[in-house]
């Protein structure tokens, strides 16, 4: 049986999330797919889009559809959720803003990989995504005065990790921190992913920064291709369990990027699998863009067979 085939065994209701998601989604098509809203289990539709973080996508969407194949009451509860994360996400951009001041007085470098900062530069809209904590990279060697700074702003550090023989700073790679009163979560990386996997050196990264929109203050990101490389394996890692980080790739896609710096990077990391895994995903339940270079990285008896055990997975 094909991966086509695997799709067409979804769920109503997965079927439908997924053709909201499509990347060439039109309010028009509706028109056409009325079939698609018969006998939908709604509740299990609103909790599909809180399972997989996509439910202000959907609100967006289906707010203004001007027929009357979604009922009212689901409207009204996935407006009940979108309102509720605007007011997280500023929230949170407001605290990146202030952890960037802090960390640049101190003289120490930050580039910010999730959260609001990558709401506006994937969607253009903080609210499109969601988010529940700040994750930010700094190098390894201003670990202790980053704690220190979060200590005195008030927060408290989860003292999770284990050490021996203090390997703690090669096995993990992040110490998380939460603001009692302010409800917030900030995980402060030394490196991108958890060891024994490879990581690019911070200076690396730095050196290809973008500067964020969500403030006049500098805030910095991942530049594009660093970006991609990091939003594959951090995916990847997590057995793309969320469909919310393969539309960051749908997105990512579409900007202008440098697909053999890419494919360069991917080679070095040893993570060419990983990230022909997320142009396959991205296309196959997404209708995404896929990029002539990357293609060969792409088609696989291995990447088939692995892809067929996802959609299994998240048909569930």
């Amino acid at each position: 049986m094909g991966i086509t085939s695997e799709k067409r065994h979804f769920s109503k209701e997965l079927q439908l999330l997924l053709f909201f998601l499509n990347s060439k989604y039109e309010e028009n098509n509706l028109l056409n797919e009325k079939e698609r809203f018969a006998d939908i289990n709604w509740e299990h539709f609103i909790q599909l889009t809180l399972h997989h973080r996509v439910y202000p996508i959907i609100y967006k969407k289906m707010n203004v559809i001007k027929s009357n194949v979604v009922p009212p009451k689901v409207i009204g509860r996935l407006k009940q959720y979108y309102q509720k994360n605007v007011f997280q996400m500023l929230m949170l951009a407001g605290e990146t803003e202030s952890i960037s001041r802090l960390f640049m007085d101190q003289n120490i470098r930050t580039l910010f990989l999730k959260g609001p900062v990558l709401g506006d530069h994937l969607y253009g809209d903080i609210s499109l995504r969601t988010s529940s904590d700040i994750d930010v990279l700094i190098p390894i060697r201003d670990l202790e005065r980053a704690e220190n700074i979060l200590l005195k702003r008030g927060y408290i550090k989860d003292d999770y990790i284990l050490t021996v023989l203090n390997d703690w700073k090669w096995r993990h790679h992040h110490i998380t921190f939460i603001h009692p009163q302010k409800k917030i979560k900030v995980e402060v990386h030394w490196r991108l992913n958890p060891g024994p996997s490879w990581n690019q050196p911070f200076e690396d990264l730095w050196t290809r920064k973008k500067q964020s929109r969500i403030s006049d203050f500098p805030v910095y990101i991942l530049g594009n291709e660093d970006l991609y490389v990091f939003l594959t394996s951090h995916g990847a890692r997590h057995g793309w369990s969320r469909l919310r980080w393969l539309i960051d790739i749908d997105k990512l896609v579409k900007l202008d990027l440098d697909w053999n710096c890419i494919k360069r990077l991917l080679k070095q990391y040893q993570l060419t699998p990983v990230g022909g895994q997320a142009l396959r995903l991205a296309s196959d339940l997404l209708n995404s863009f896929t990029p002539l270079e990357l293609n060969d990285i792409t088609e696989s008896k291995k990447q088939r067979s692995w892809l067929m055990e996802l959609y299994f997975t998240l048909n569930k």
